[in-house]
């Protein structure tokens, strides 16, 4: 079978899901946490974490901070490599009901970089201090959450993005940490 094959029958099991997360999501109060944890995800959450890191203990915090960049960077290749070849329509573009009236940043699902980014991010600050291990487990859950809560994602999406993460994350930690 044919990866655009793969991505079609992936596309029928999901939707079920996504249909349930976006529906349940669509509360107020969840739909502006949605948008709100998605804004966070297109940057602001990285310059938390680098203030928060840096404000504690500058010397070991600046080479987690370095590390953290340095695997979101290492992900990014394969990311843009896998993005585009997949092309996987977002299901907010392929059942246009489950739109949140967010846009995405880019055209296809596959793999979710905002997933991808934070869990990069988050396994060199976990390899340096891992009492945070339950914080930034819980982070990457609700950014999962969000990213289909808001159409934008199927879960197969998260996984191969947090896989992404999490492979350049520690390779990158367990070479310079």
């Amino acid at each position: 079978m044919r990866v655009s094959g793969v991505l079609t029958a992936l596309n029928r099991l999901e939707e079920p899901s996504v249909r349930w997360v976006v529906t349940a999501s669509r509360r107020p109060g969840l739909a502006a946490c949605c948008r709100w944890v998605n804004r966070l995800g297109n940057g602001w959450l990285y310059l938390f974490a680098v203030v928060a890191a840096l404000s504690t203990e500058r010397g070991a915090a600046l080479r987690v901070v370095v590390t953290a960049g340095a695997a979101v960077g290492l992900a990014f290749l394969p990311y843009y490599c896998i993005k585009p070849r997949l092309a996987r329509l977002r299901p907010c573009d392929q059942w246009p009901m489950l739109g949140s009236g967010v846009p995405p940043l880019d055209r296809f699902s596959c793999p979710s970089g905002h997933c991808m980014t934070v869990v990069a991010v988050g396994i060199p600050f976990a390899w340096n201090h891992s009492p945070i291990i339950p914080l930034i487990v819980a982070i990457a859950a609700v950014m999962a959450w969000a990213r289909i809560a808001l159409g934008h994602h199927y879960p197969s999406d998260i996984l191969l993005g947090a896989g992404i993460g999490l492979a350049m994350g520690a390779w990158v930690s367990a070479v310079c940490l």
